[in-house]
């Protein structure tokens, strides 16, 4: 008799945890996305930066979507912790809101076929910061089969974003002849 209630009480745990999707998501948590990232020069799946979606190609080499035809590139090594400042991907989101600003998205903006790479180049102190130190970011035009430093690759801007104090991000210089 107690093998049958045994055989029973599972049977019913069984497919009570069938009818609430297999015990894993009970609606309470969301599955963990899966990384959809393509490996360079296929077409991405799906990925979301700033809630655009991204299905075009990625570039070789980039560390990150910033949205839809703008890549990240981390060319210097930052390690270490950044305290209350911003991490160097959160200065190329500033670098983004400020090429917003300028109109580099609008209509008029990007050529058709290019796209944007923000590259964080290096640390340095700057005078316009108040003696602190700053990420220097290039942001170049170019394609993405082409990627960073490709032959169409051109620089038209390097930004200056004040990581740890203001959290500001300014025009360092412009070559875009404007």
């Amino acid at each position: 008799m107690n093998k049958f209630v045994l055989t029973a009480m599972t049977l019913m745990l069984a497919l009570a945890l069938c009818a609430c999707g297999g015990g894993g998501n009970s609606g309470t948590t969301p599955a963990p996305r899966e990384s959809t990232q393509a490996p360079a020069g296929e077409p991405a799946q799906e990925q979301e930066g700033r809630g655009d979606r991204i299905d075009d190609t990625i570039p070789a080499g980039a560390d990150d979507v910033v949205m839809q035809g703008v890549f990240y590139y981390e060319l210097a090594e930052m390690s270490g912790d950044y305290g209350s400042g911003l991490s160097p991907r959160e200065g190329a989101g500033l670098v983004s809101d400020l090429l917003t600003d300028m109109g580099l998205y609008s209509d008029n903006g990007i050529p058709d076929g290019q796209c944007v790479f923000i590259s964080l180049d290096e640390l340095a102190v700057l005078d316009s910061a108040m003696g602190r130190e700053c990420y220097i970011y290039s942001v170049g035009l170019g394609t993405a089969g082409g990627g960073l430093m490709g032959d169409d690759y051109q620089v038209i801007y390097r930004i200056s974003v004040d990581y740890d104090g203001e959290k500001t991000a300014a025009v360092y210089d412009d070559f875009s002849g404007e």
